[in-house]
């Protein structure tokens, strides 16, 4: 029995109470310390209710791994000097966790801290194989492809990736919809398409090179995306960008009036705010896809974040 598996069976803020109290018990007599006492007698119950390690479900396993509210000290200790996982959370065989912690100031637009706790990954050990409210009953499907297949809740923050065959591959920890969070600039973070790939980026320091985006148009227009949608989300950079992002929408618009009309209502061009780069980012998805969201680099005074 570990120390480390204690701390995963206790929450945050019952694990902070509790060794700051056992802490006292070593400064001060314990016999004189109430707290110090219940402290010890909540920690026997907890270890008795609960067992060592032992999460009844990945929204309980979620909540002690708390996105956007640990630092990677506090990441280490739920591990263990070892740095060893595994956990069998109905009955799903978790292995392998890998985290992703902030590395600037609103880094991927969130408003934490450096350091910040992003993500956590983990790799499922057992053939488990998928069923539907795995993940509670608000899961959407939100990537499908030869190889896998996506399902977040966005209200707990948990995504399972789904292998070709209908077994869980991965599980993943992601921030919730927390608008409140956000840095400025930043569009609302949407967990269901947080792992979308875009299919293209076309650099547009000239008016002239809206006509780059013609090869992906003229690769949409072809029957094996007819059921699909196409995103292109503008960015602007404000120290060396001569054009506005209005400038290049109406351009990008024109195009598609003078060429595509008859693609126009499947088609969305949208401002995405500001990176290093005056460019537009192509997402190419099915029509039962949550759409996409801008992700922009840079504020409006042009540093980056």
């Amino acid at each position: 029995m570990r120390l480390q598996h204690l701390r995963i069976a206790i929450t945050k803020h019952q694990y902070l109470v509790l060794m700051r109290s056992l802490r006292n018990t070593v400064l001060f007599d314990w016999r004189n310390s109430m707290q110090a006492r219940v402290s010890l007698f909540t920690l026997v119950l907890l270890v008795v209710g609960q067992g060592i390690g032992q999460c009844s479900s990945l929204q309980e396993l979620r909540s002690t791994f708390s996105i956007l509210n640990i630092d990677q000290d506090y990441y280490d200790q739920l591990l263990g000097p070892s740095g060893d996982f595994h956990e069998v959370v109905d009955g799903i065989e978790l292995l392998n966790p890998r985290a992703q912690f902030s590395v600037t100031n609103c880094d991927q637009g969130w408003n934490v801290a450096t350091g910040t706790l992003l993500e956590v990954q983990f790799t499922v050990g057992n053939e488990t194989e998928y069923r539907s409210g795995i993940i509670g009953k608000s899961e959407v499907l939100s990537g499908d492809d030869t190889f896998q297949r996506y399902y977040t809740n966005r209200e707990l923050g948990i995504q399972v990736v789904v292998d070709s065959r209908g077994y869980l591959k991965l599980v993943n920890f992601v921030p919730t919809n927390q608008t409140a969070r956000r840095c400025k600039n930043y569009p609302p973070y949407d967990s269901a398409v947080s792992m979308y790939a875009p299919h293209s980026t076309v650099l547009l320091a000239r008016l002239d090179d809206i006509s780059s985006l013609e090869t992906v148009l003229i690769e949409f227009k072809e029957n094996t995306y007819q059921e699909h949608v196409l995103y292109v989300f503008v960015y602007n950079n404000t120290l060396t960008g001569s054009l506005s992002s209005s400038q290049l929408i109406e351009g990008i618009f024109r195009l598609i009036q003078v060429r595509y009309k008859h693609l126009e209502r499947r088609i969305h061009v949208l401002a995405g705010g500001y990176r290093e780069e005056t460019e537009a980012e192509v997402f190419l998805i099915p029509k039962s896809w949550p759409g996409p969201i801008a992700r922009p680099s840079v504020n409006t005074k042009g540093k980056c974040y």
